[in-house]
């Protein structure tokens, strides 16, 4: 507790460059250790991680080499099943050719090299029925079953059957694809010094199982892969496991081959049942010896199968992390060295670019606040930091300006002092003078507001009287209007009586025109009259004659007796006959005297209407006169009223513009009114002003007297650049 109160004693009594490179530098230590314990761990962790990226893409590698492998011996295979089973429907028992199956073999092993064998196996007869032909045959059985095996090993490909194929049904390899009917995938198996892996397939005739195709890839290889490039190391080694959990190779021992990898990591069973299921499995794991490895297991896919390999790569974590903590420890040193020369560094400039400019400006600080500008000593060391273009160097130049300003402040304001009290005189002289003037000026204000007043005043009444003369000429405008239309109307009513008028003398024309016609209508139907009174006459001579003769044939018939009775009934008719136009006759003539009275009265009627029209086309012709004198007068009467309606306008259009200067002089004397009103306000106001100014004045020299007293305080001294 002592020792914590000495600290902070110390620090209260130290300079400010000490505090502030005490603080600074304690910052950057809790920083760059913080920091270097972060770095140091990120590159730690990250250094484990690459570690670990590079060992997966290593062993992914590897594994996508290996599917590759097998992807392409799957395909060989299956392509060969396919051309069998399509020469097995397309092509008949007898006429099938092992030549043929022999050759397609040999064609896709030649086209792929990591193939070292395949084989096609038939049922007895089962493919050409010509198992007796081929009995001889070196490359069938001896009874000349087609099992043929093809490899390709050190040398040209060969075709032979292996003894120990003979009898098939003992192999796995051939009896699970015939009785199960799928693809059977073989474990890795041991044969002649090498280890080998087989894929089988059934060969179909429709339903049924005929025989099995199979290809053979040799594993043993793998071992020199791994030693080659992951090499032999207790502390690095990768192991490739089949599907039946047997080590096929191991680049730390090849004795481990053909072992259960259960028994190499008898505590990891359940990680390496995850990888068999096609899963990939990071995770640190101790081996036998107790020793930890980060283990890395990758699955291998065989074609299009559900059968997978395992590859696992086994890095002690010792190895692992011997890189990421060198580094740590390198890391720590440098951090160490970094930040002594960091504290001594900091310590430095802090006190030669920060304590030594502060400590200056606070004796010159001290000074200005006793009254005492003697400040070259101070002006002289800090001269250097002036130039500087950080918060030090504008501290300095600002203070240098501000006792500058300051000596120069103290000087004008004496200078300030005495003008200002020489300047109260004139200034109360000024606002005595001043009174006066806005005192004569409110007086003839005021005048001119009476005036402008009264005129406004008269200049509104003018308007009025105006006003009511505009309303007297738009009455009379408007009965000039009701005239025209009246005039308009009476010239149409005469425009109809004209119409009316021809119209009569035309149908008087006509009536005379239709009397001359009636007129000769009569005297065409006299001469009818007389030609039909002719006629009658002899009409009425014919019927005498004819009544005679009627009376003639009557006697004669008499005469005859019955003879002539007949004959005296047709003379009695014609007599009747004679008698009824001799009536017709007399009446006709009564008709053409009454017709011939009639005809004279008509033609007497007819003379009297032509009379009668005669004078009704004189009194037409006098009506036609009086309305062409009429439209006459209606005619200039327009012509009057026309010109009174635009005498009317005009005077209307004047009588406007008289009222307009009128209101713009009723405005502008309004206007004067309270402008020469707000002048007098104005006046006033700056009455009341000046009269304060001169009361100010006399408050602004008691001021000035004691910032006089002030300034005197102050020892100035100037300074020498």
């Amino acid at each position: 507790m002592k020792f914590k109160n000495l600290k902070l004693d110390f620090l209260k009594k130290a300079g400010i460059a000490f505090k502030l490179s005490f603080f600074v530098t304690l910052v950057f230590v809790i920083f760059l250790g913080v920091k270097t314990a972060v770095d140091t761990y990120r590159s730690y962790n990250e250094d484990i991680k690459n570690r670990i990226d590079l060992s997966l893409a290593e062993t992914r590698n590897l594994t996508d080499e290996l599917e590759e492998r097998f992807s392409n011996m799957y395909l060989a295979i299956f392509n060969m099943k396919t051309v069998l089973e399509q020469n097995i429907n397309s092509v008949p028992k007898e006429k099938r050719s092992r030549e043929f199956v022999i050759n397609s073999i040999k064609n896709i092993m030649s086209s792929n090299p990591s193939i070292d064998s395949m084989g096609a196996y038939f049922e007895p007869n089962a493919f050409d029925n010509a198992d007796e032909k081929y009995k001889n045959d070196p490359r069938f059985t001896e009874n000349g079953r087609f099992l043929s095996y093809i490899y390709n090993k050190k040398g040209p490909i060969k075709v032979e059957t292996p003894s120990g194929m003979h009898d098939s049904s003992r192999n796995q390899w051939y009896t699970v694809p015939m009785t199960e009917k799928r693809i059977y995938v073989i474990p890795p198996y041991a044969y002649e010094d090498v280890i080998m892996m087989t894929i089988a397939m059934p060969i179909m005739d429709g339903d049924k199982p005929i025989g099995v195709v199979s290809a053979d890839i040799e594993v043993t290889s793998l071992q020199a892969q791994l030693e080659e490039s992951i090499g032999k190391s207790d502390d690095k080694y990768v192991v490739l496991a089949a599907d039946d959990k047997s080590i096929v190779a191991n680049s730390k021992d090849a004795e481990t081959r053909m072992t259960g990898i259960y028994d190499m990591f008898p505590n990891d069973k359940q990680l390496i049942d995850e990888a068999f299921s096609g899963k990939e499995v990071i995770e640190t794991v101790k081996d036998k010896s107790n020793r930890k490895f980060n283990m890395i297991l990758v699955p291998v896919k065989i074609g299009q199968l559900d059968t997978k390999w395992v590859y696992g790569q086994l890095n002690s974590m010792s190895s692992f992390t011997a890189n990421a903590n060198f580094n740590m420890k390198k890391e720590i040193i440098v951090g160490i060295i970094f930040v002594v020369l960091l504290v001594f560094l900091i310590n430095y400039l802090v006190k030669t670019m920060i304590g030594t400019p502060i400590k200056y400006v606070d004796s010159a600080m001290k000074k200005v606040a006793n009254y005492k500008l003697d400040l070259q000593e101070e002006y002289d060391n800090t001269k250097k930091y002036a130039k500087s273009q950080d918060e030090i160097g504008s501290m300095v130049r600002s203070v240098d300006l501000m006792v500058k300003n300051l000596i120069a402040m103290l000087k004008n304001l004496n200078n300030s002092s005495e003008h200002v009290a020489s300047a109260t005189d004139v200034l109360s002289q000024i606002s005595n003078d001043t009174n006066r003037s806005v005192a004569d000026i409110a007086h003839a204000v005021d005048s001119i507001s009476q005036s402008a007043t009264a005129q406004a005043e008269d200049t509104q009444n003018a308007a009025e009287n105006v006003e009511e003369s505009n309303k007297l000429i738009q009455s009379m405008i408007d009965d000039l209007r009701k005239l025209t239309i009246l005039t308009d109307k009476m010239n149409d009513y005469k425009n109809e009586g004209d119409k009316k008028l021809e119209e009569l003398i035309e149908a008087s024309n006509e009536n005379r025109r239709s009397q001359i016609d009636v007129q000769n209508m009569i005297i065409q139907t006299n001469e009818s009259t007389e030609q039909i009174s002719k006629a009658s006459e002899m009409i009425q001579s014919i019927s005498d004659q004819t009544n005679l003769l009627a009376l003639n044939a009557a006697i004669e018939a008499a005469r005859a007796g019955d003879a002539g009775r007949g004959f005296a009934v047709v003379a009695e008719e014609i007599r009747k006959l004679a008698e009824q136009s001799a009536g017709f006759t007399q009446e006709i003539r009564k008709v053409i005297e009454v017709l011939k009275n009639k005809s004279h009265e008509a033609v007497a009627t007819t003379k009297n209407l032509d009379i009668m029209s005669d004078k009704q086309e004189e009194k037409l012709k006098e009506t036609g006169e009086k309305f062409r004198q009429i439209s006459l007068n209606l005619k200039y009467t327009n012509q009057m009223v026309e010109g009174l309606s635009d005498s009317s306008k005009i005077i209307e259009e004047k009588n406007n513009n008289v009222v307009s200067l009128i209101e713009n002089l009723s405005a502008i004397a309004e206007e004067n009114a309270a402008t020469s009103q707000e002048v007098s306000a104005s006046m006033e106001a700056q009455l009341q002003s000046i009269t304060s100014i001169a009361n100010e004045s006399s408050n602004l020299a008691d001021v000035s007297s004691k910032l006089q007293e002030e300034a005197s305080k102050f020892t100035v001294v100037e300074l020498i650049p």
